[in-house]
């Protein structure tokens, strides 16, 4: 079925560079920091996974501040509302950029989407995308 390989729905995307690095927006990157989109159901021009079938979805995301001392808030939506799943949060701390990341489990049915929102402070970004992302698959 659908779920076999190599059909299994995935995606990781590089940190947020066109939108999503400051607060108020979802997170969106920049073309070449793409790096697996199978079965494409990830849209860059949202920042959305939409799932395509019914399941159990496994998500990450991580990053860090764009600046020494500076707080973020970052969490996942479910169909553009926010729930307590997927949020990532730091406090800023000395001279460095502060890190955070997040990984947890959703269940959707298909065409619920997910994207990444930062509600607070602004994250670190780069057109390489190596200083953050986020991703997911479908595990069952």
């Amino acid at each position: 079925g659908y779920v076999s390989k190599p059909n299994n729905p995935s995606f990781h995307v590089g940190n947020p560079n066109l939108a999503g690095n400051t607060s108020g927006n979802v997170w969106r990157c920049h073309a070449n920091a793409i790096y697996s989109n199978v079965g494409s159901h990830y849209n860059n021009s949202n920042g959305r996974f939409t799932a395509p079938v019914d399941g159990q979805y496994f998500f990450f995301h991580w990053g860090m501040s764009n600046s020494s001392g500076q707080t973020n808030d970052n969490y996942s939506r479910l169909n553009g509302s926010r729930d307590q799943i997927g949020t990532s949060f730091n406090h800023a701390s000395g001279a460095q950029h502060n890190q955070f990341g997040c990984s947890y489990v959703r269940t959707l049915s298909a065409g619920d989407y997910v994207d990444v929102y930062t509600s607070s402070g602004n994250v670190y970004n780069n057109s390489d995308g190596r200083h953050g992302g986020w991703g997911g698959w479908l595990i069952g």
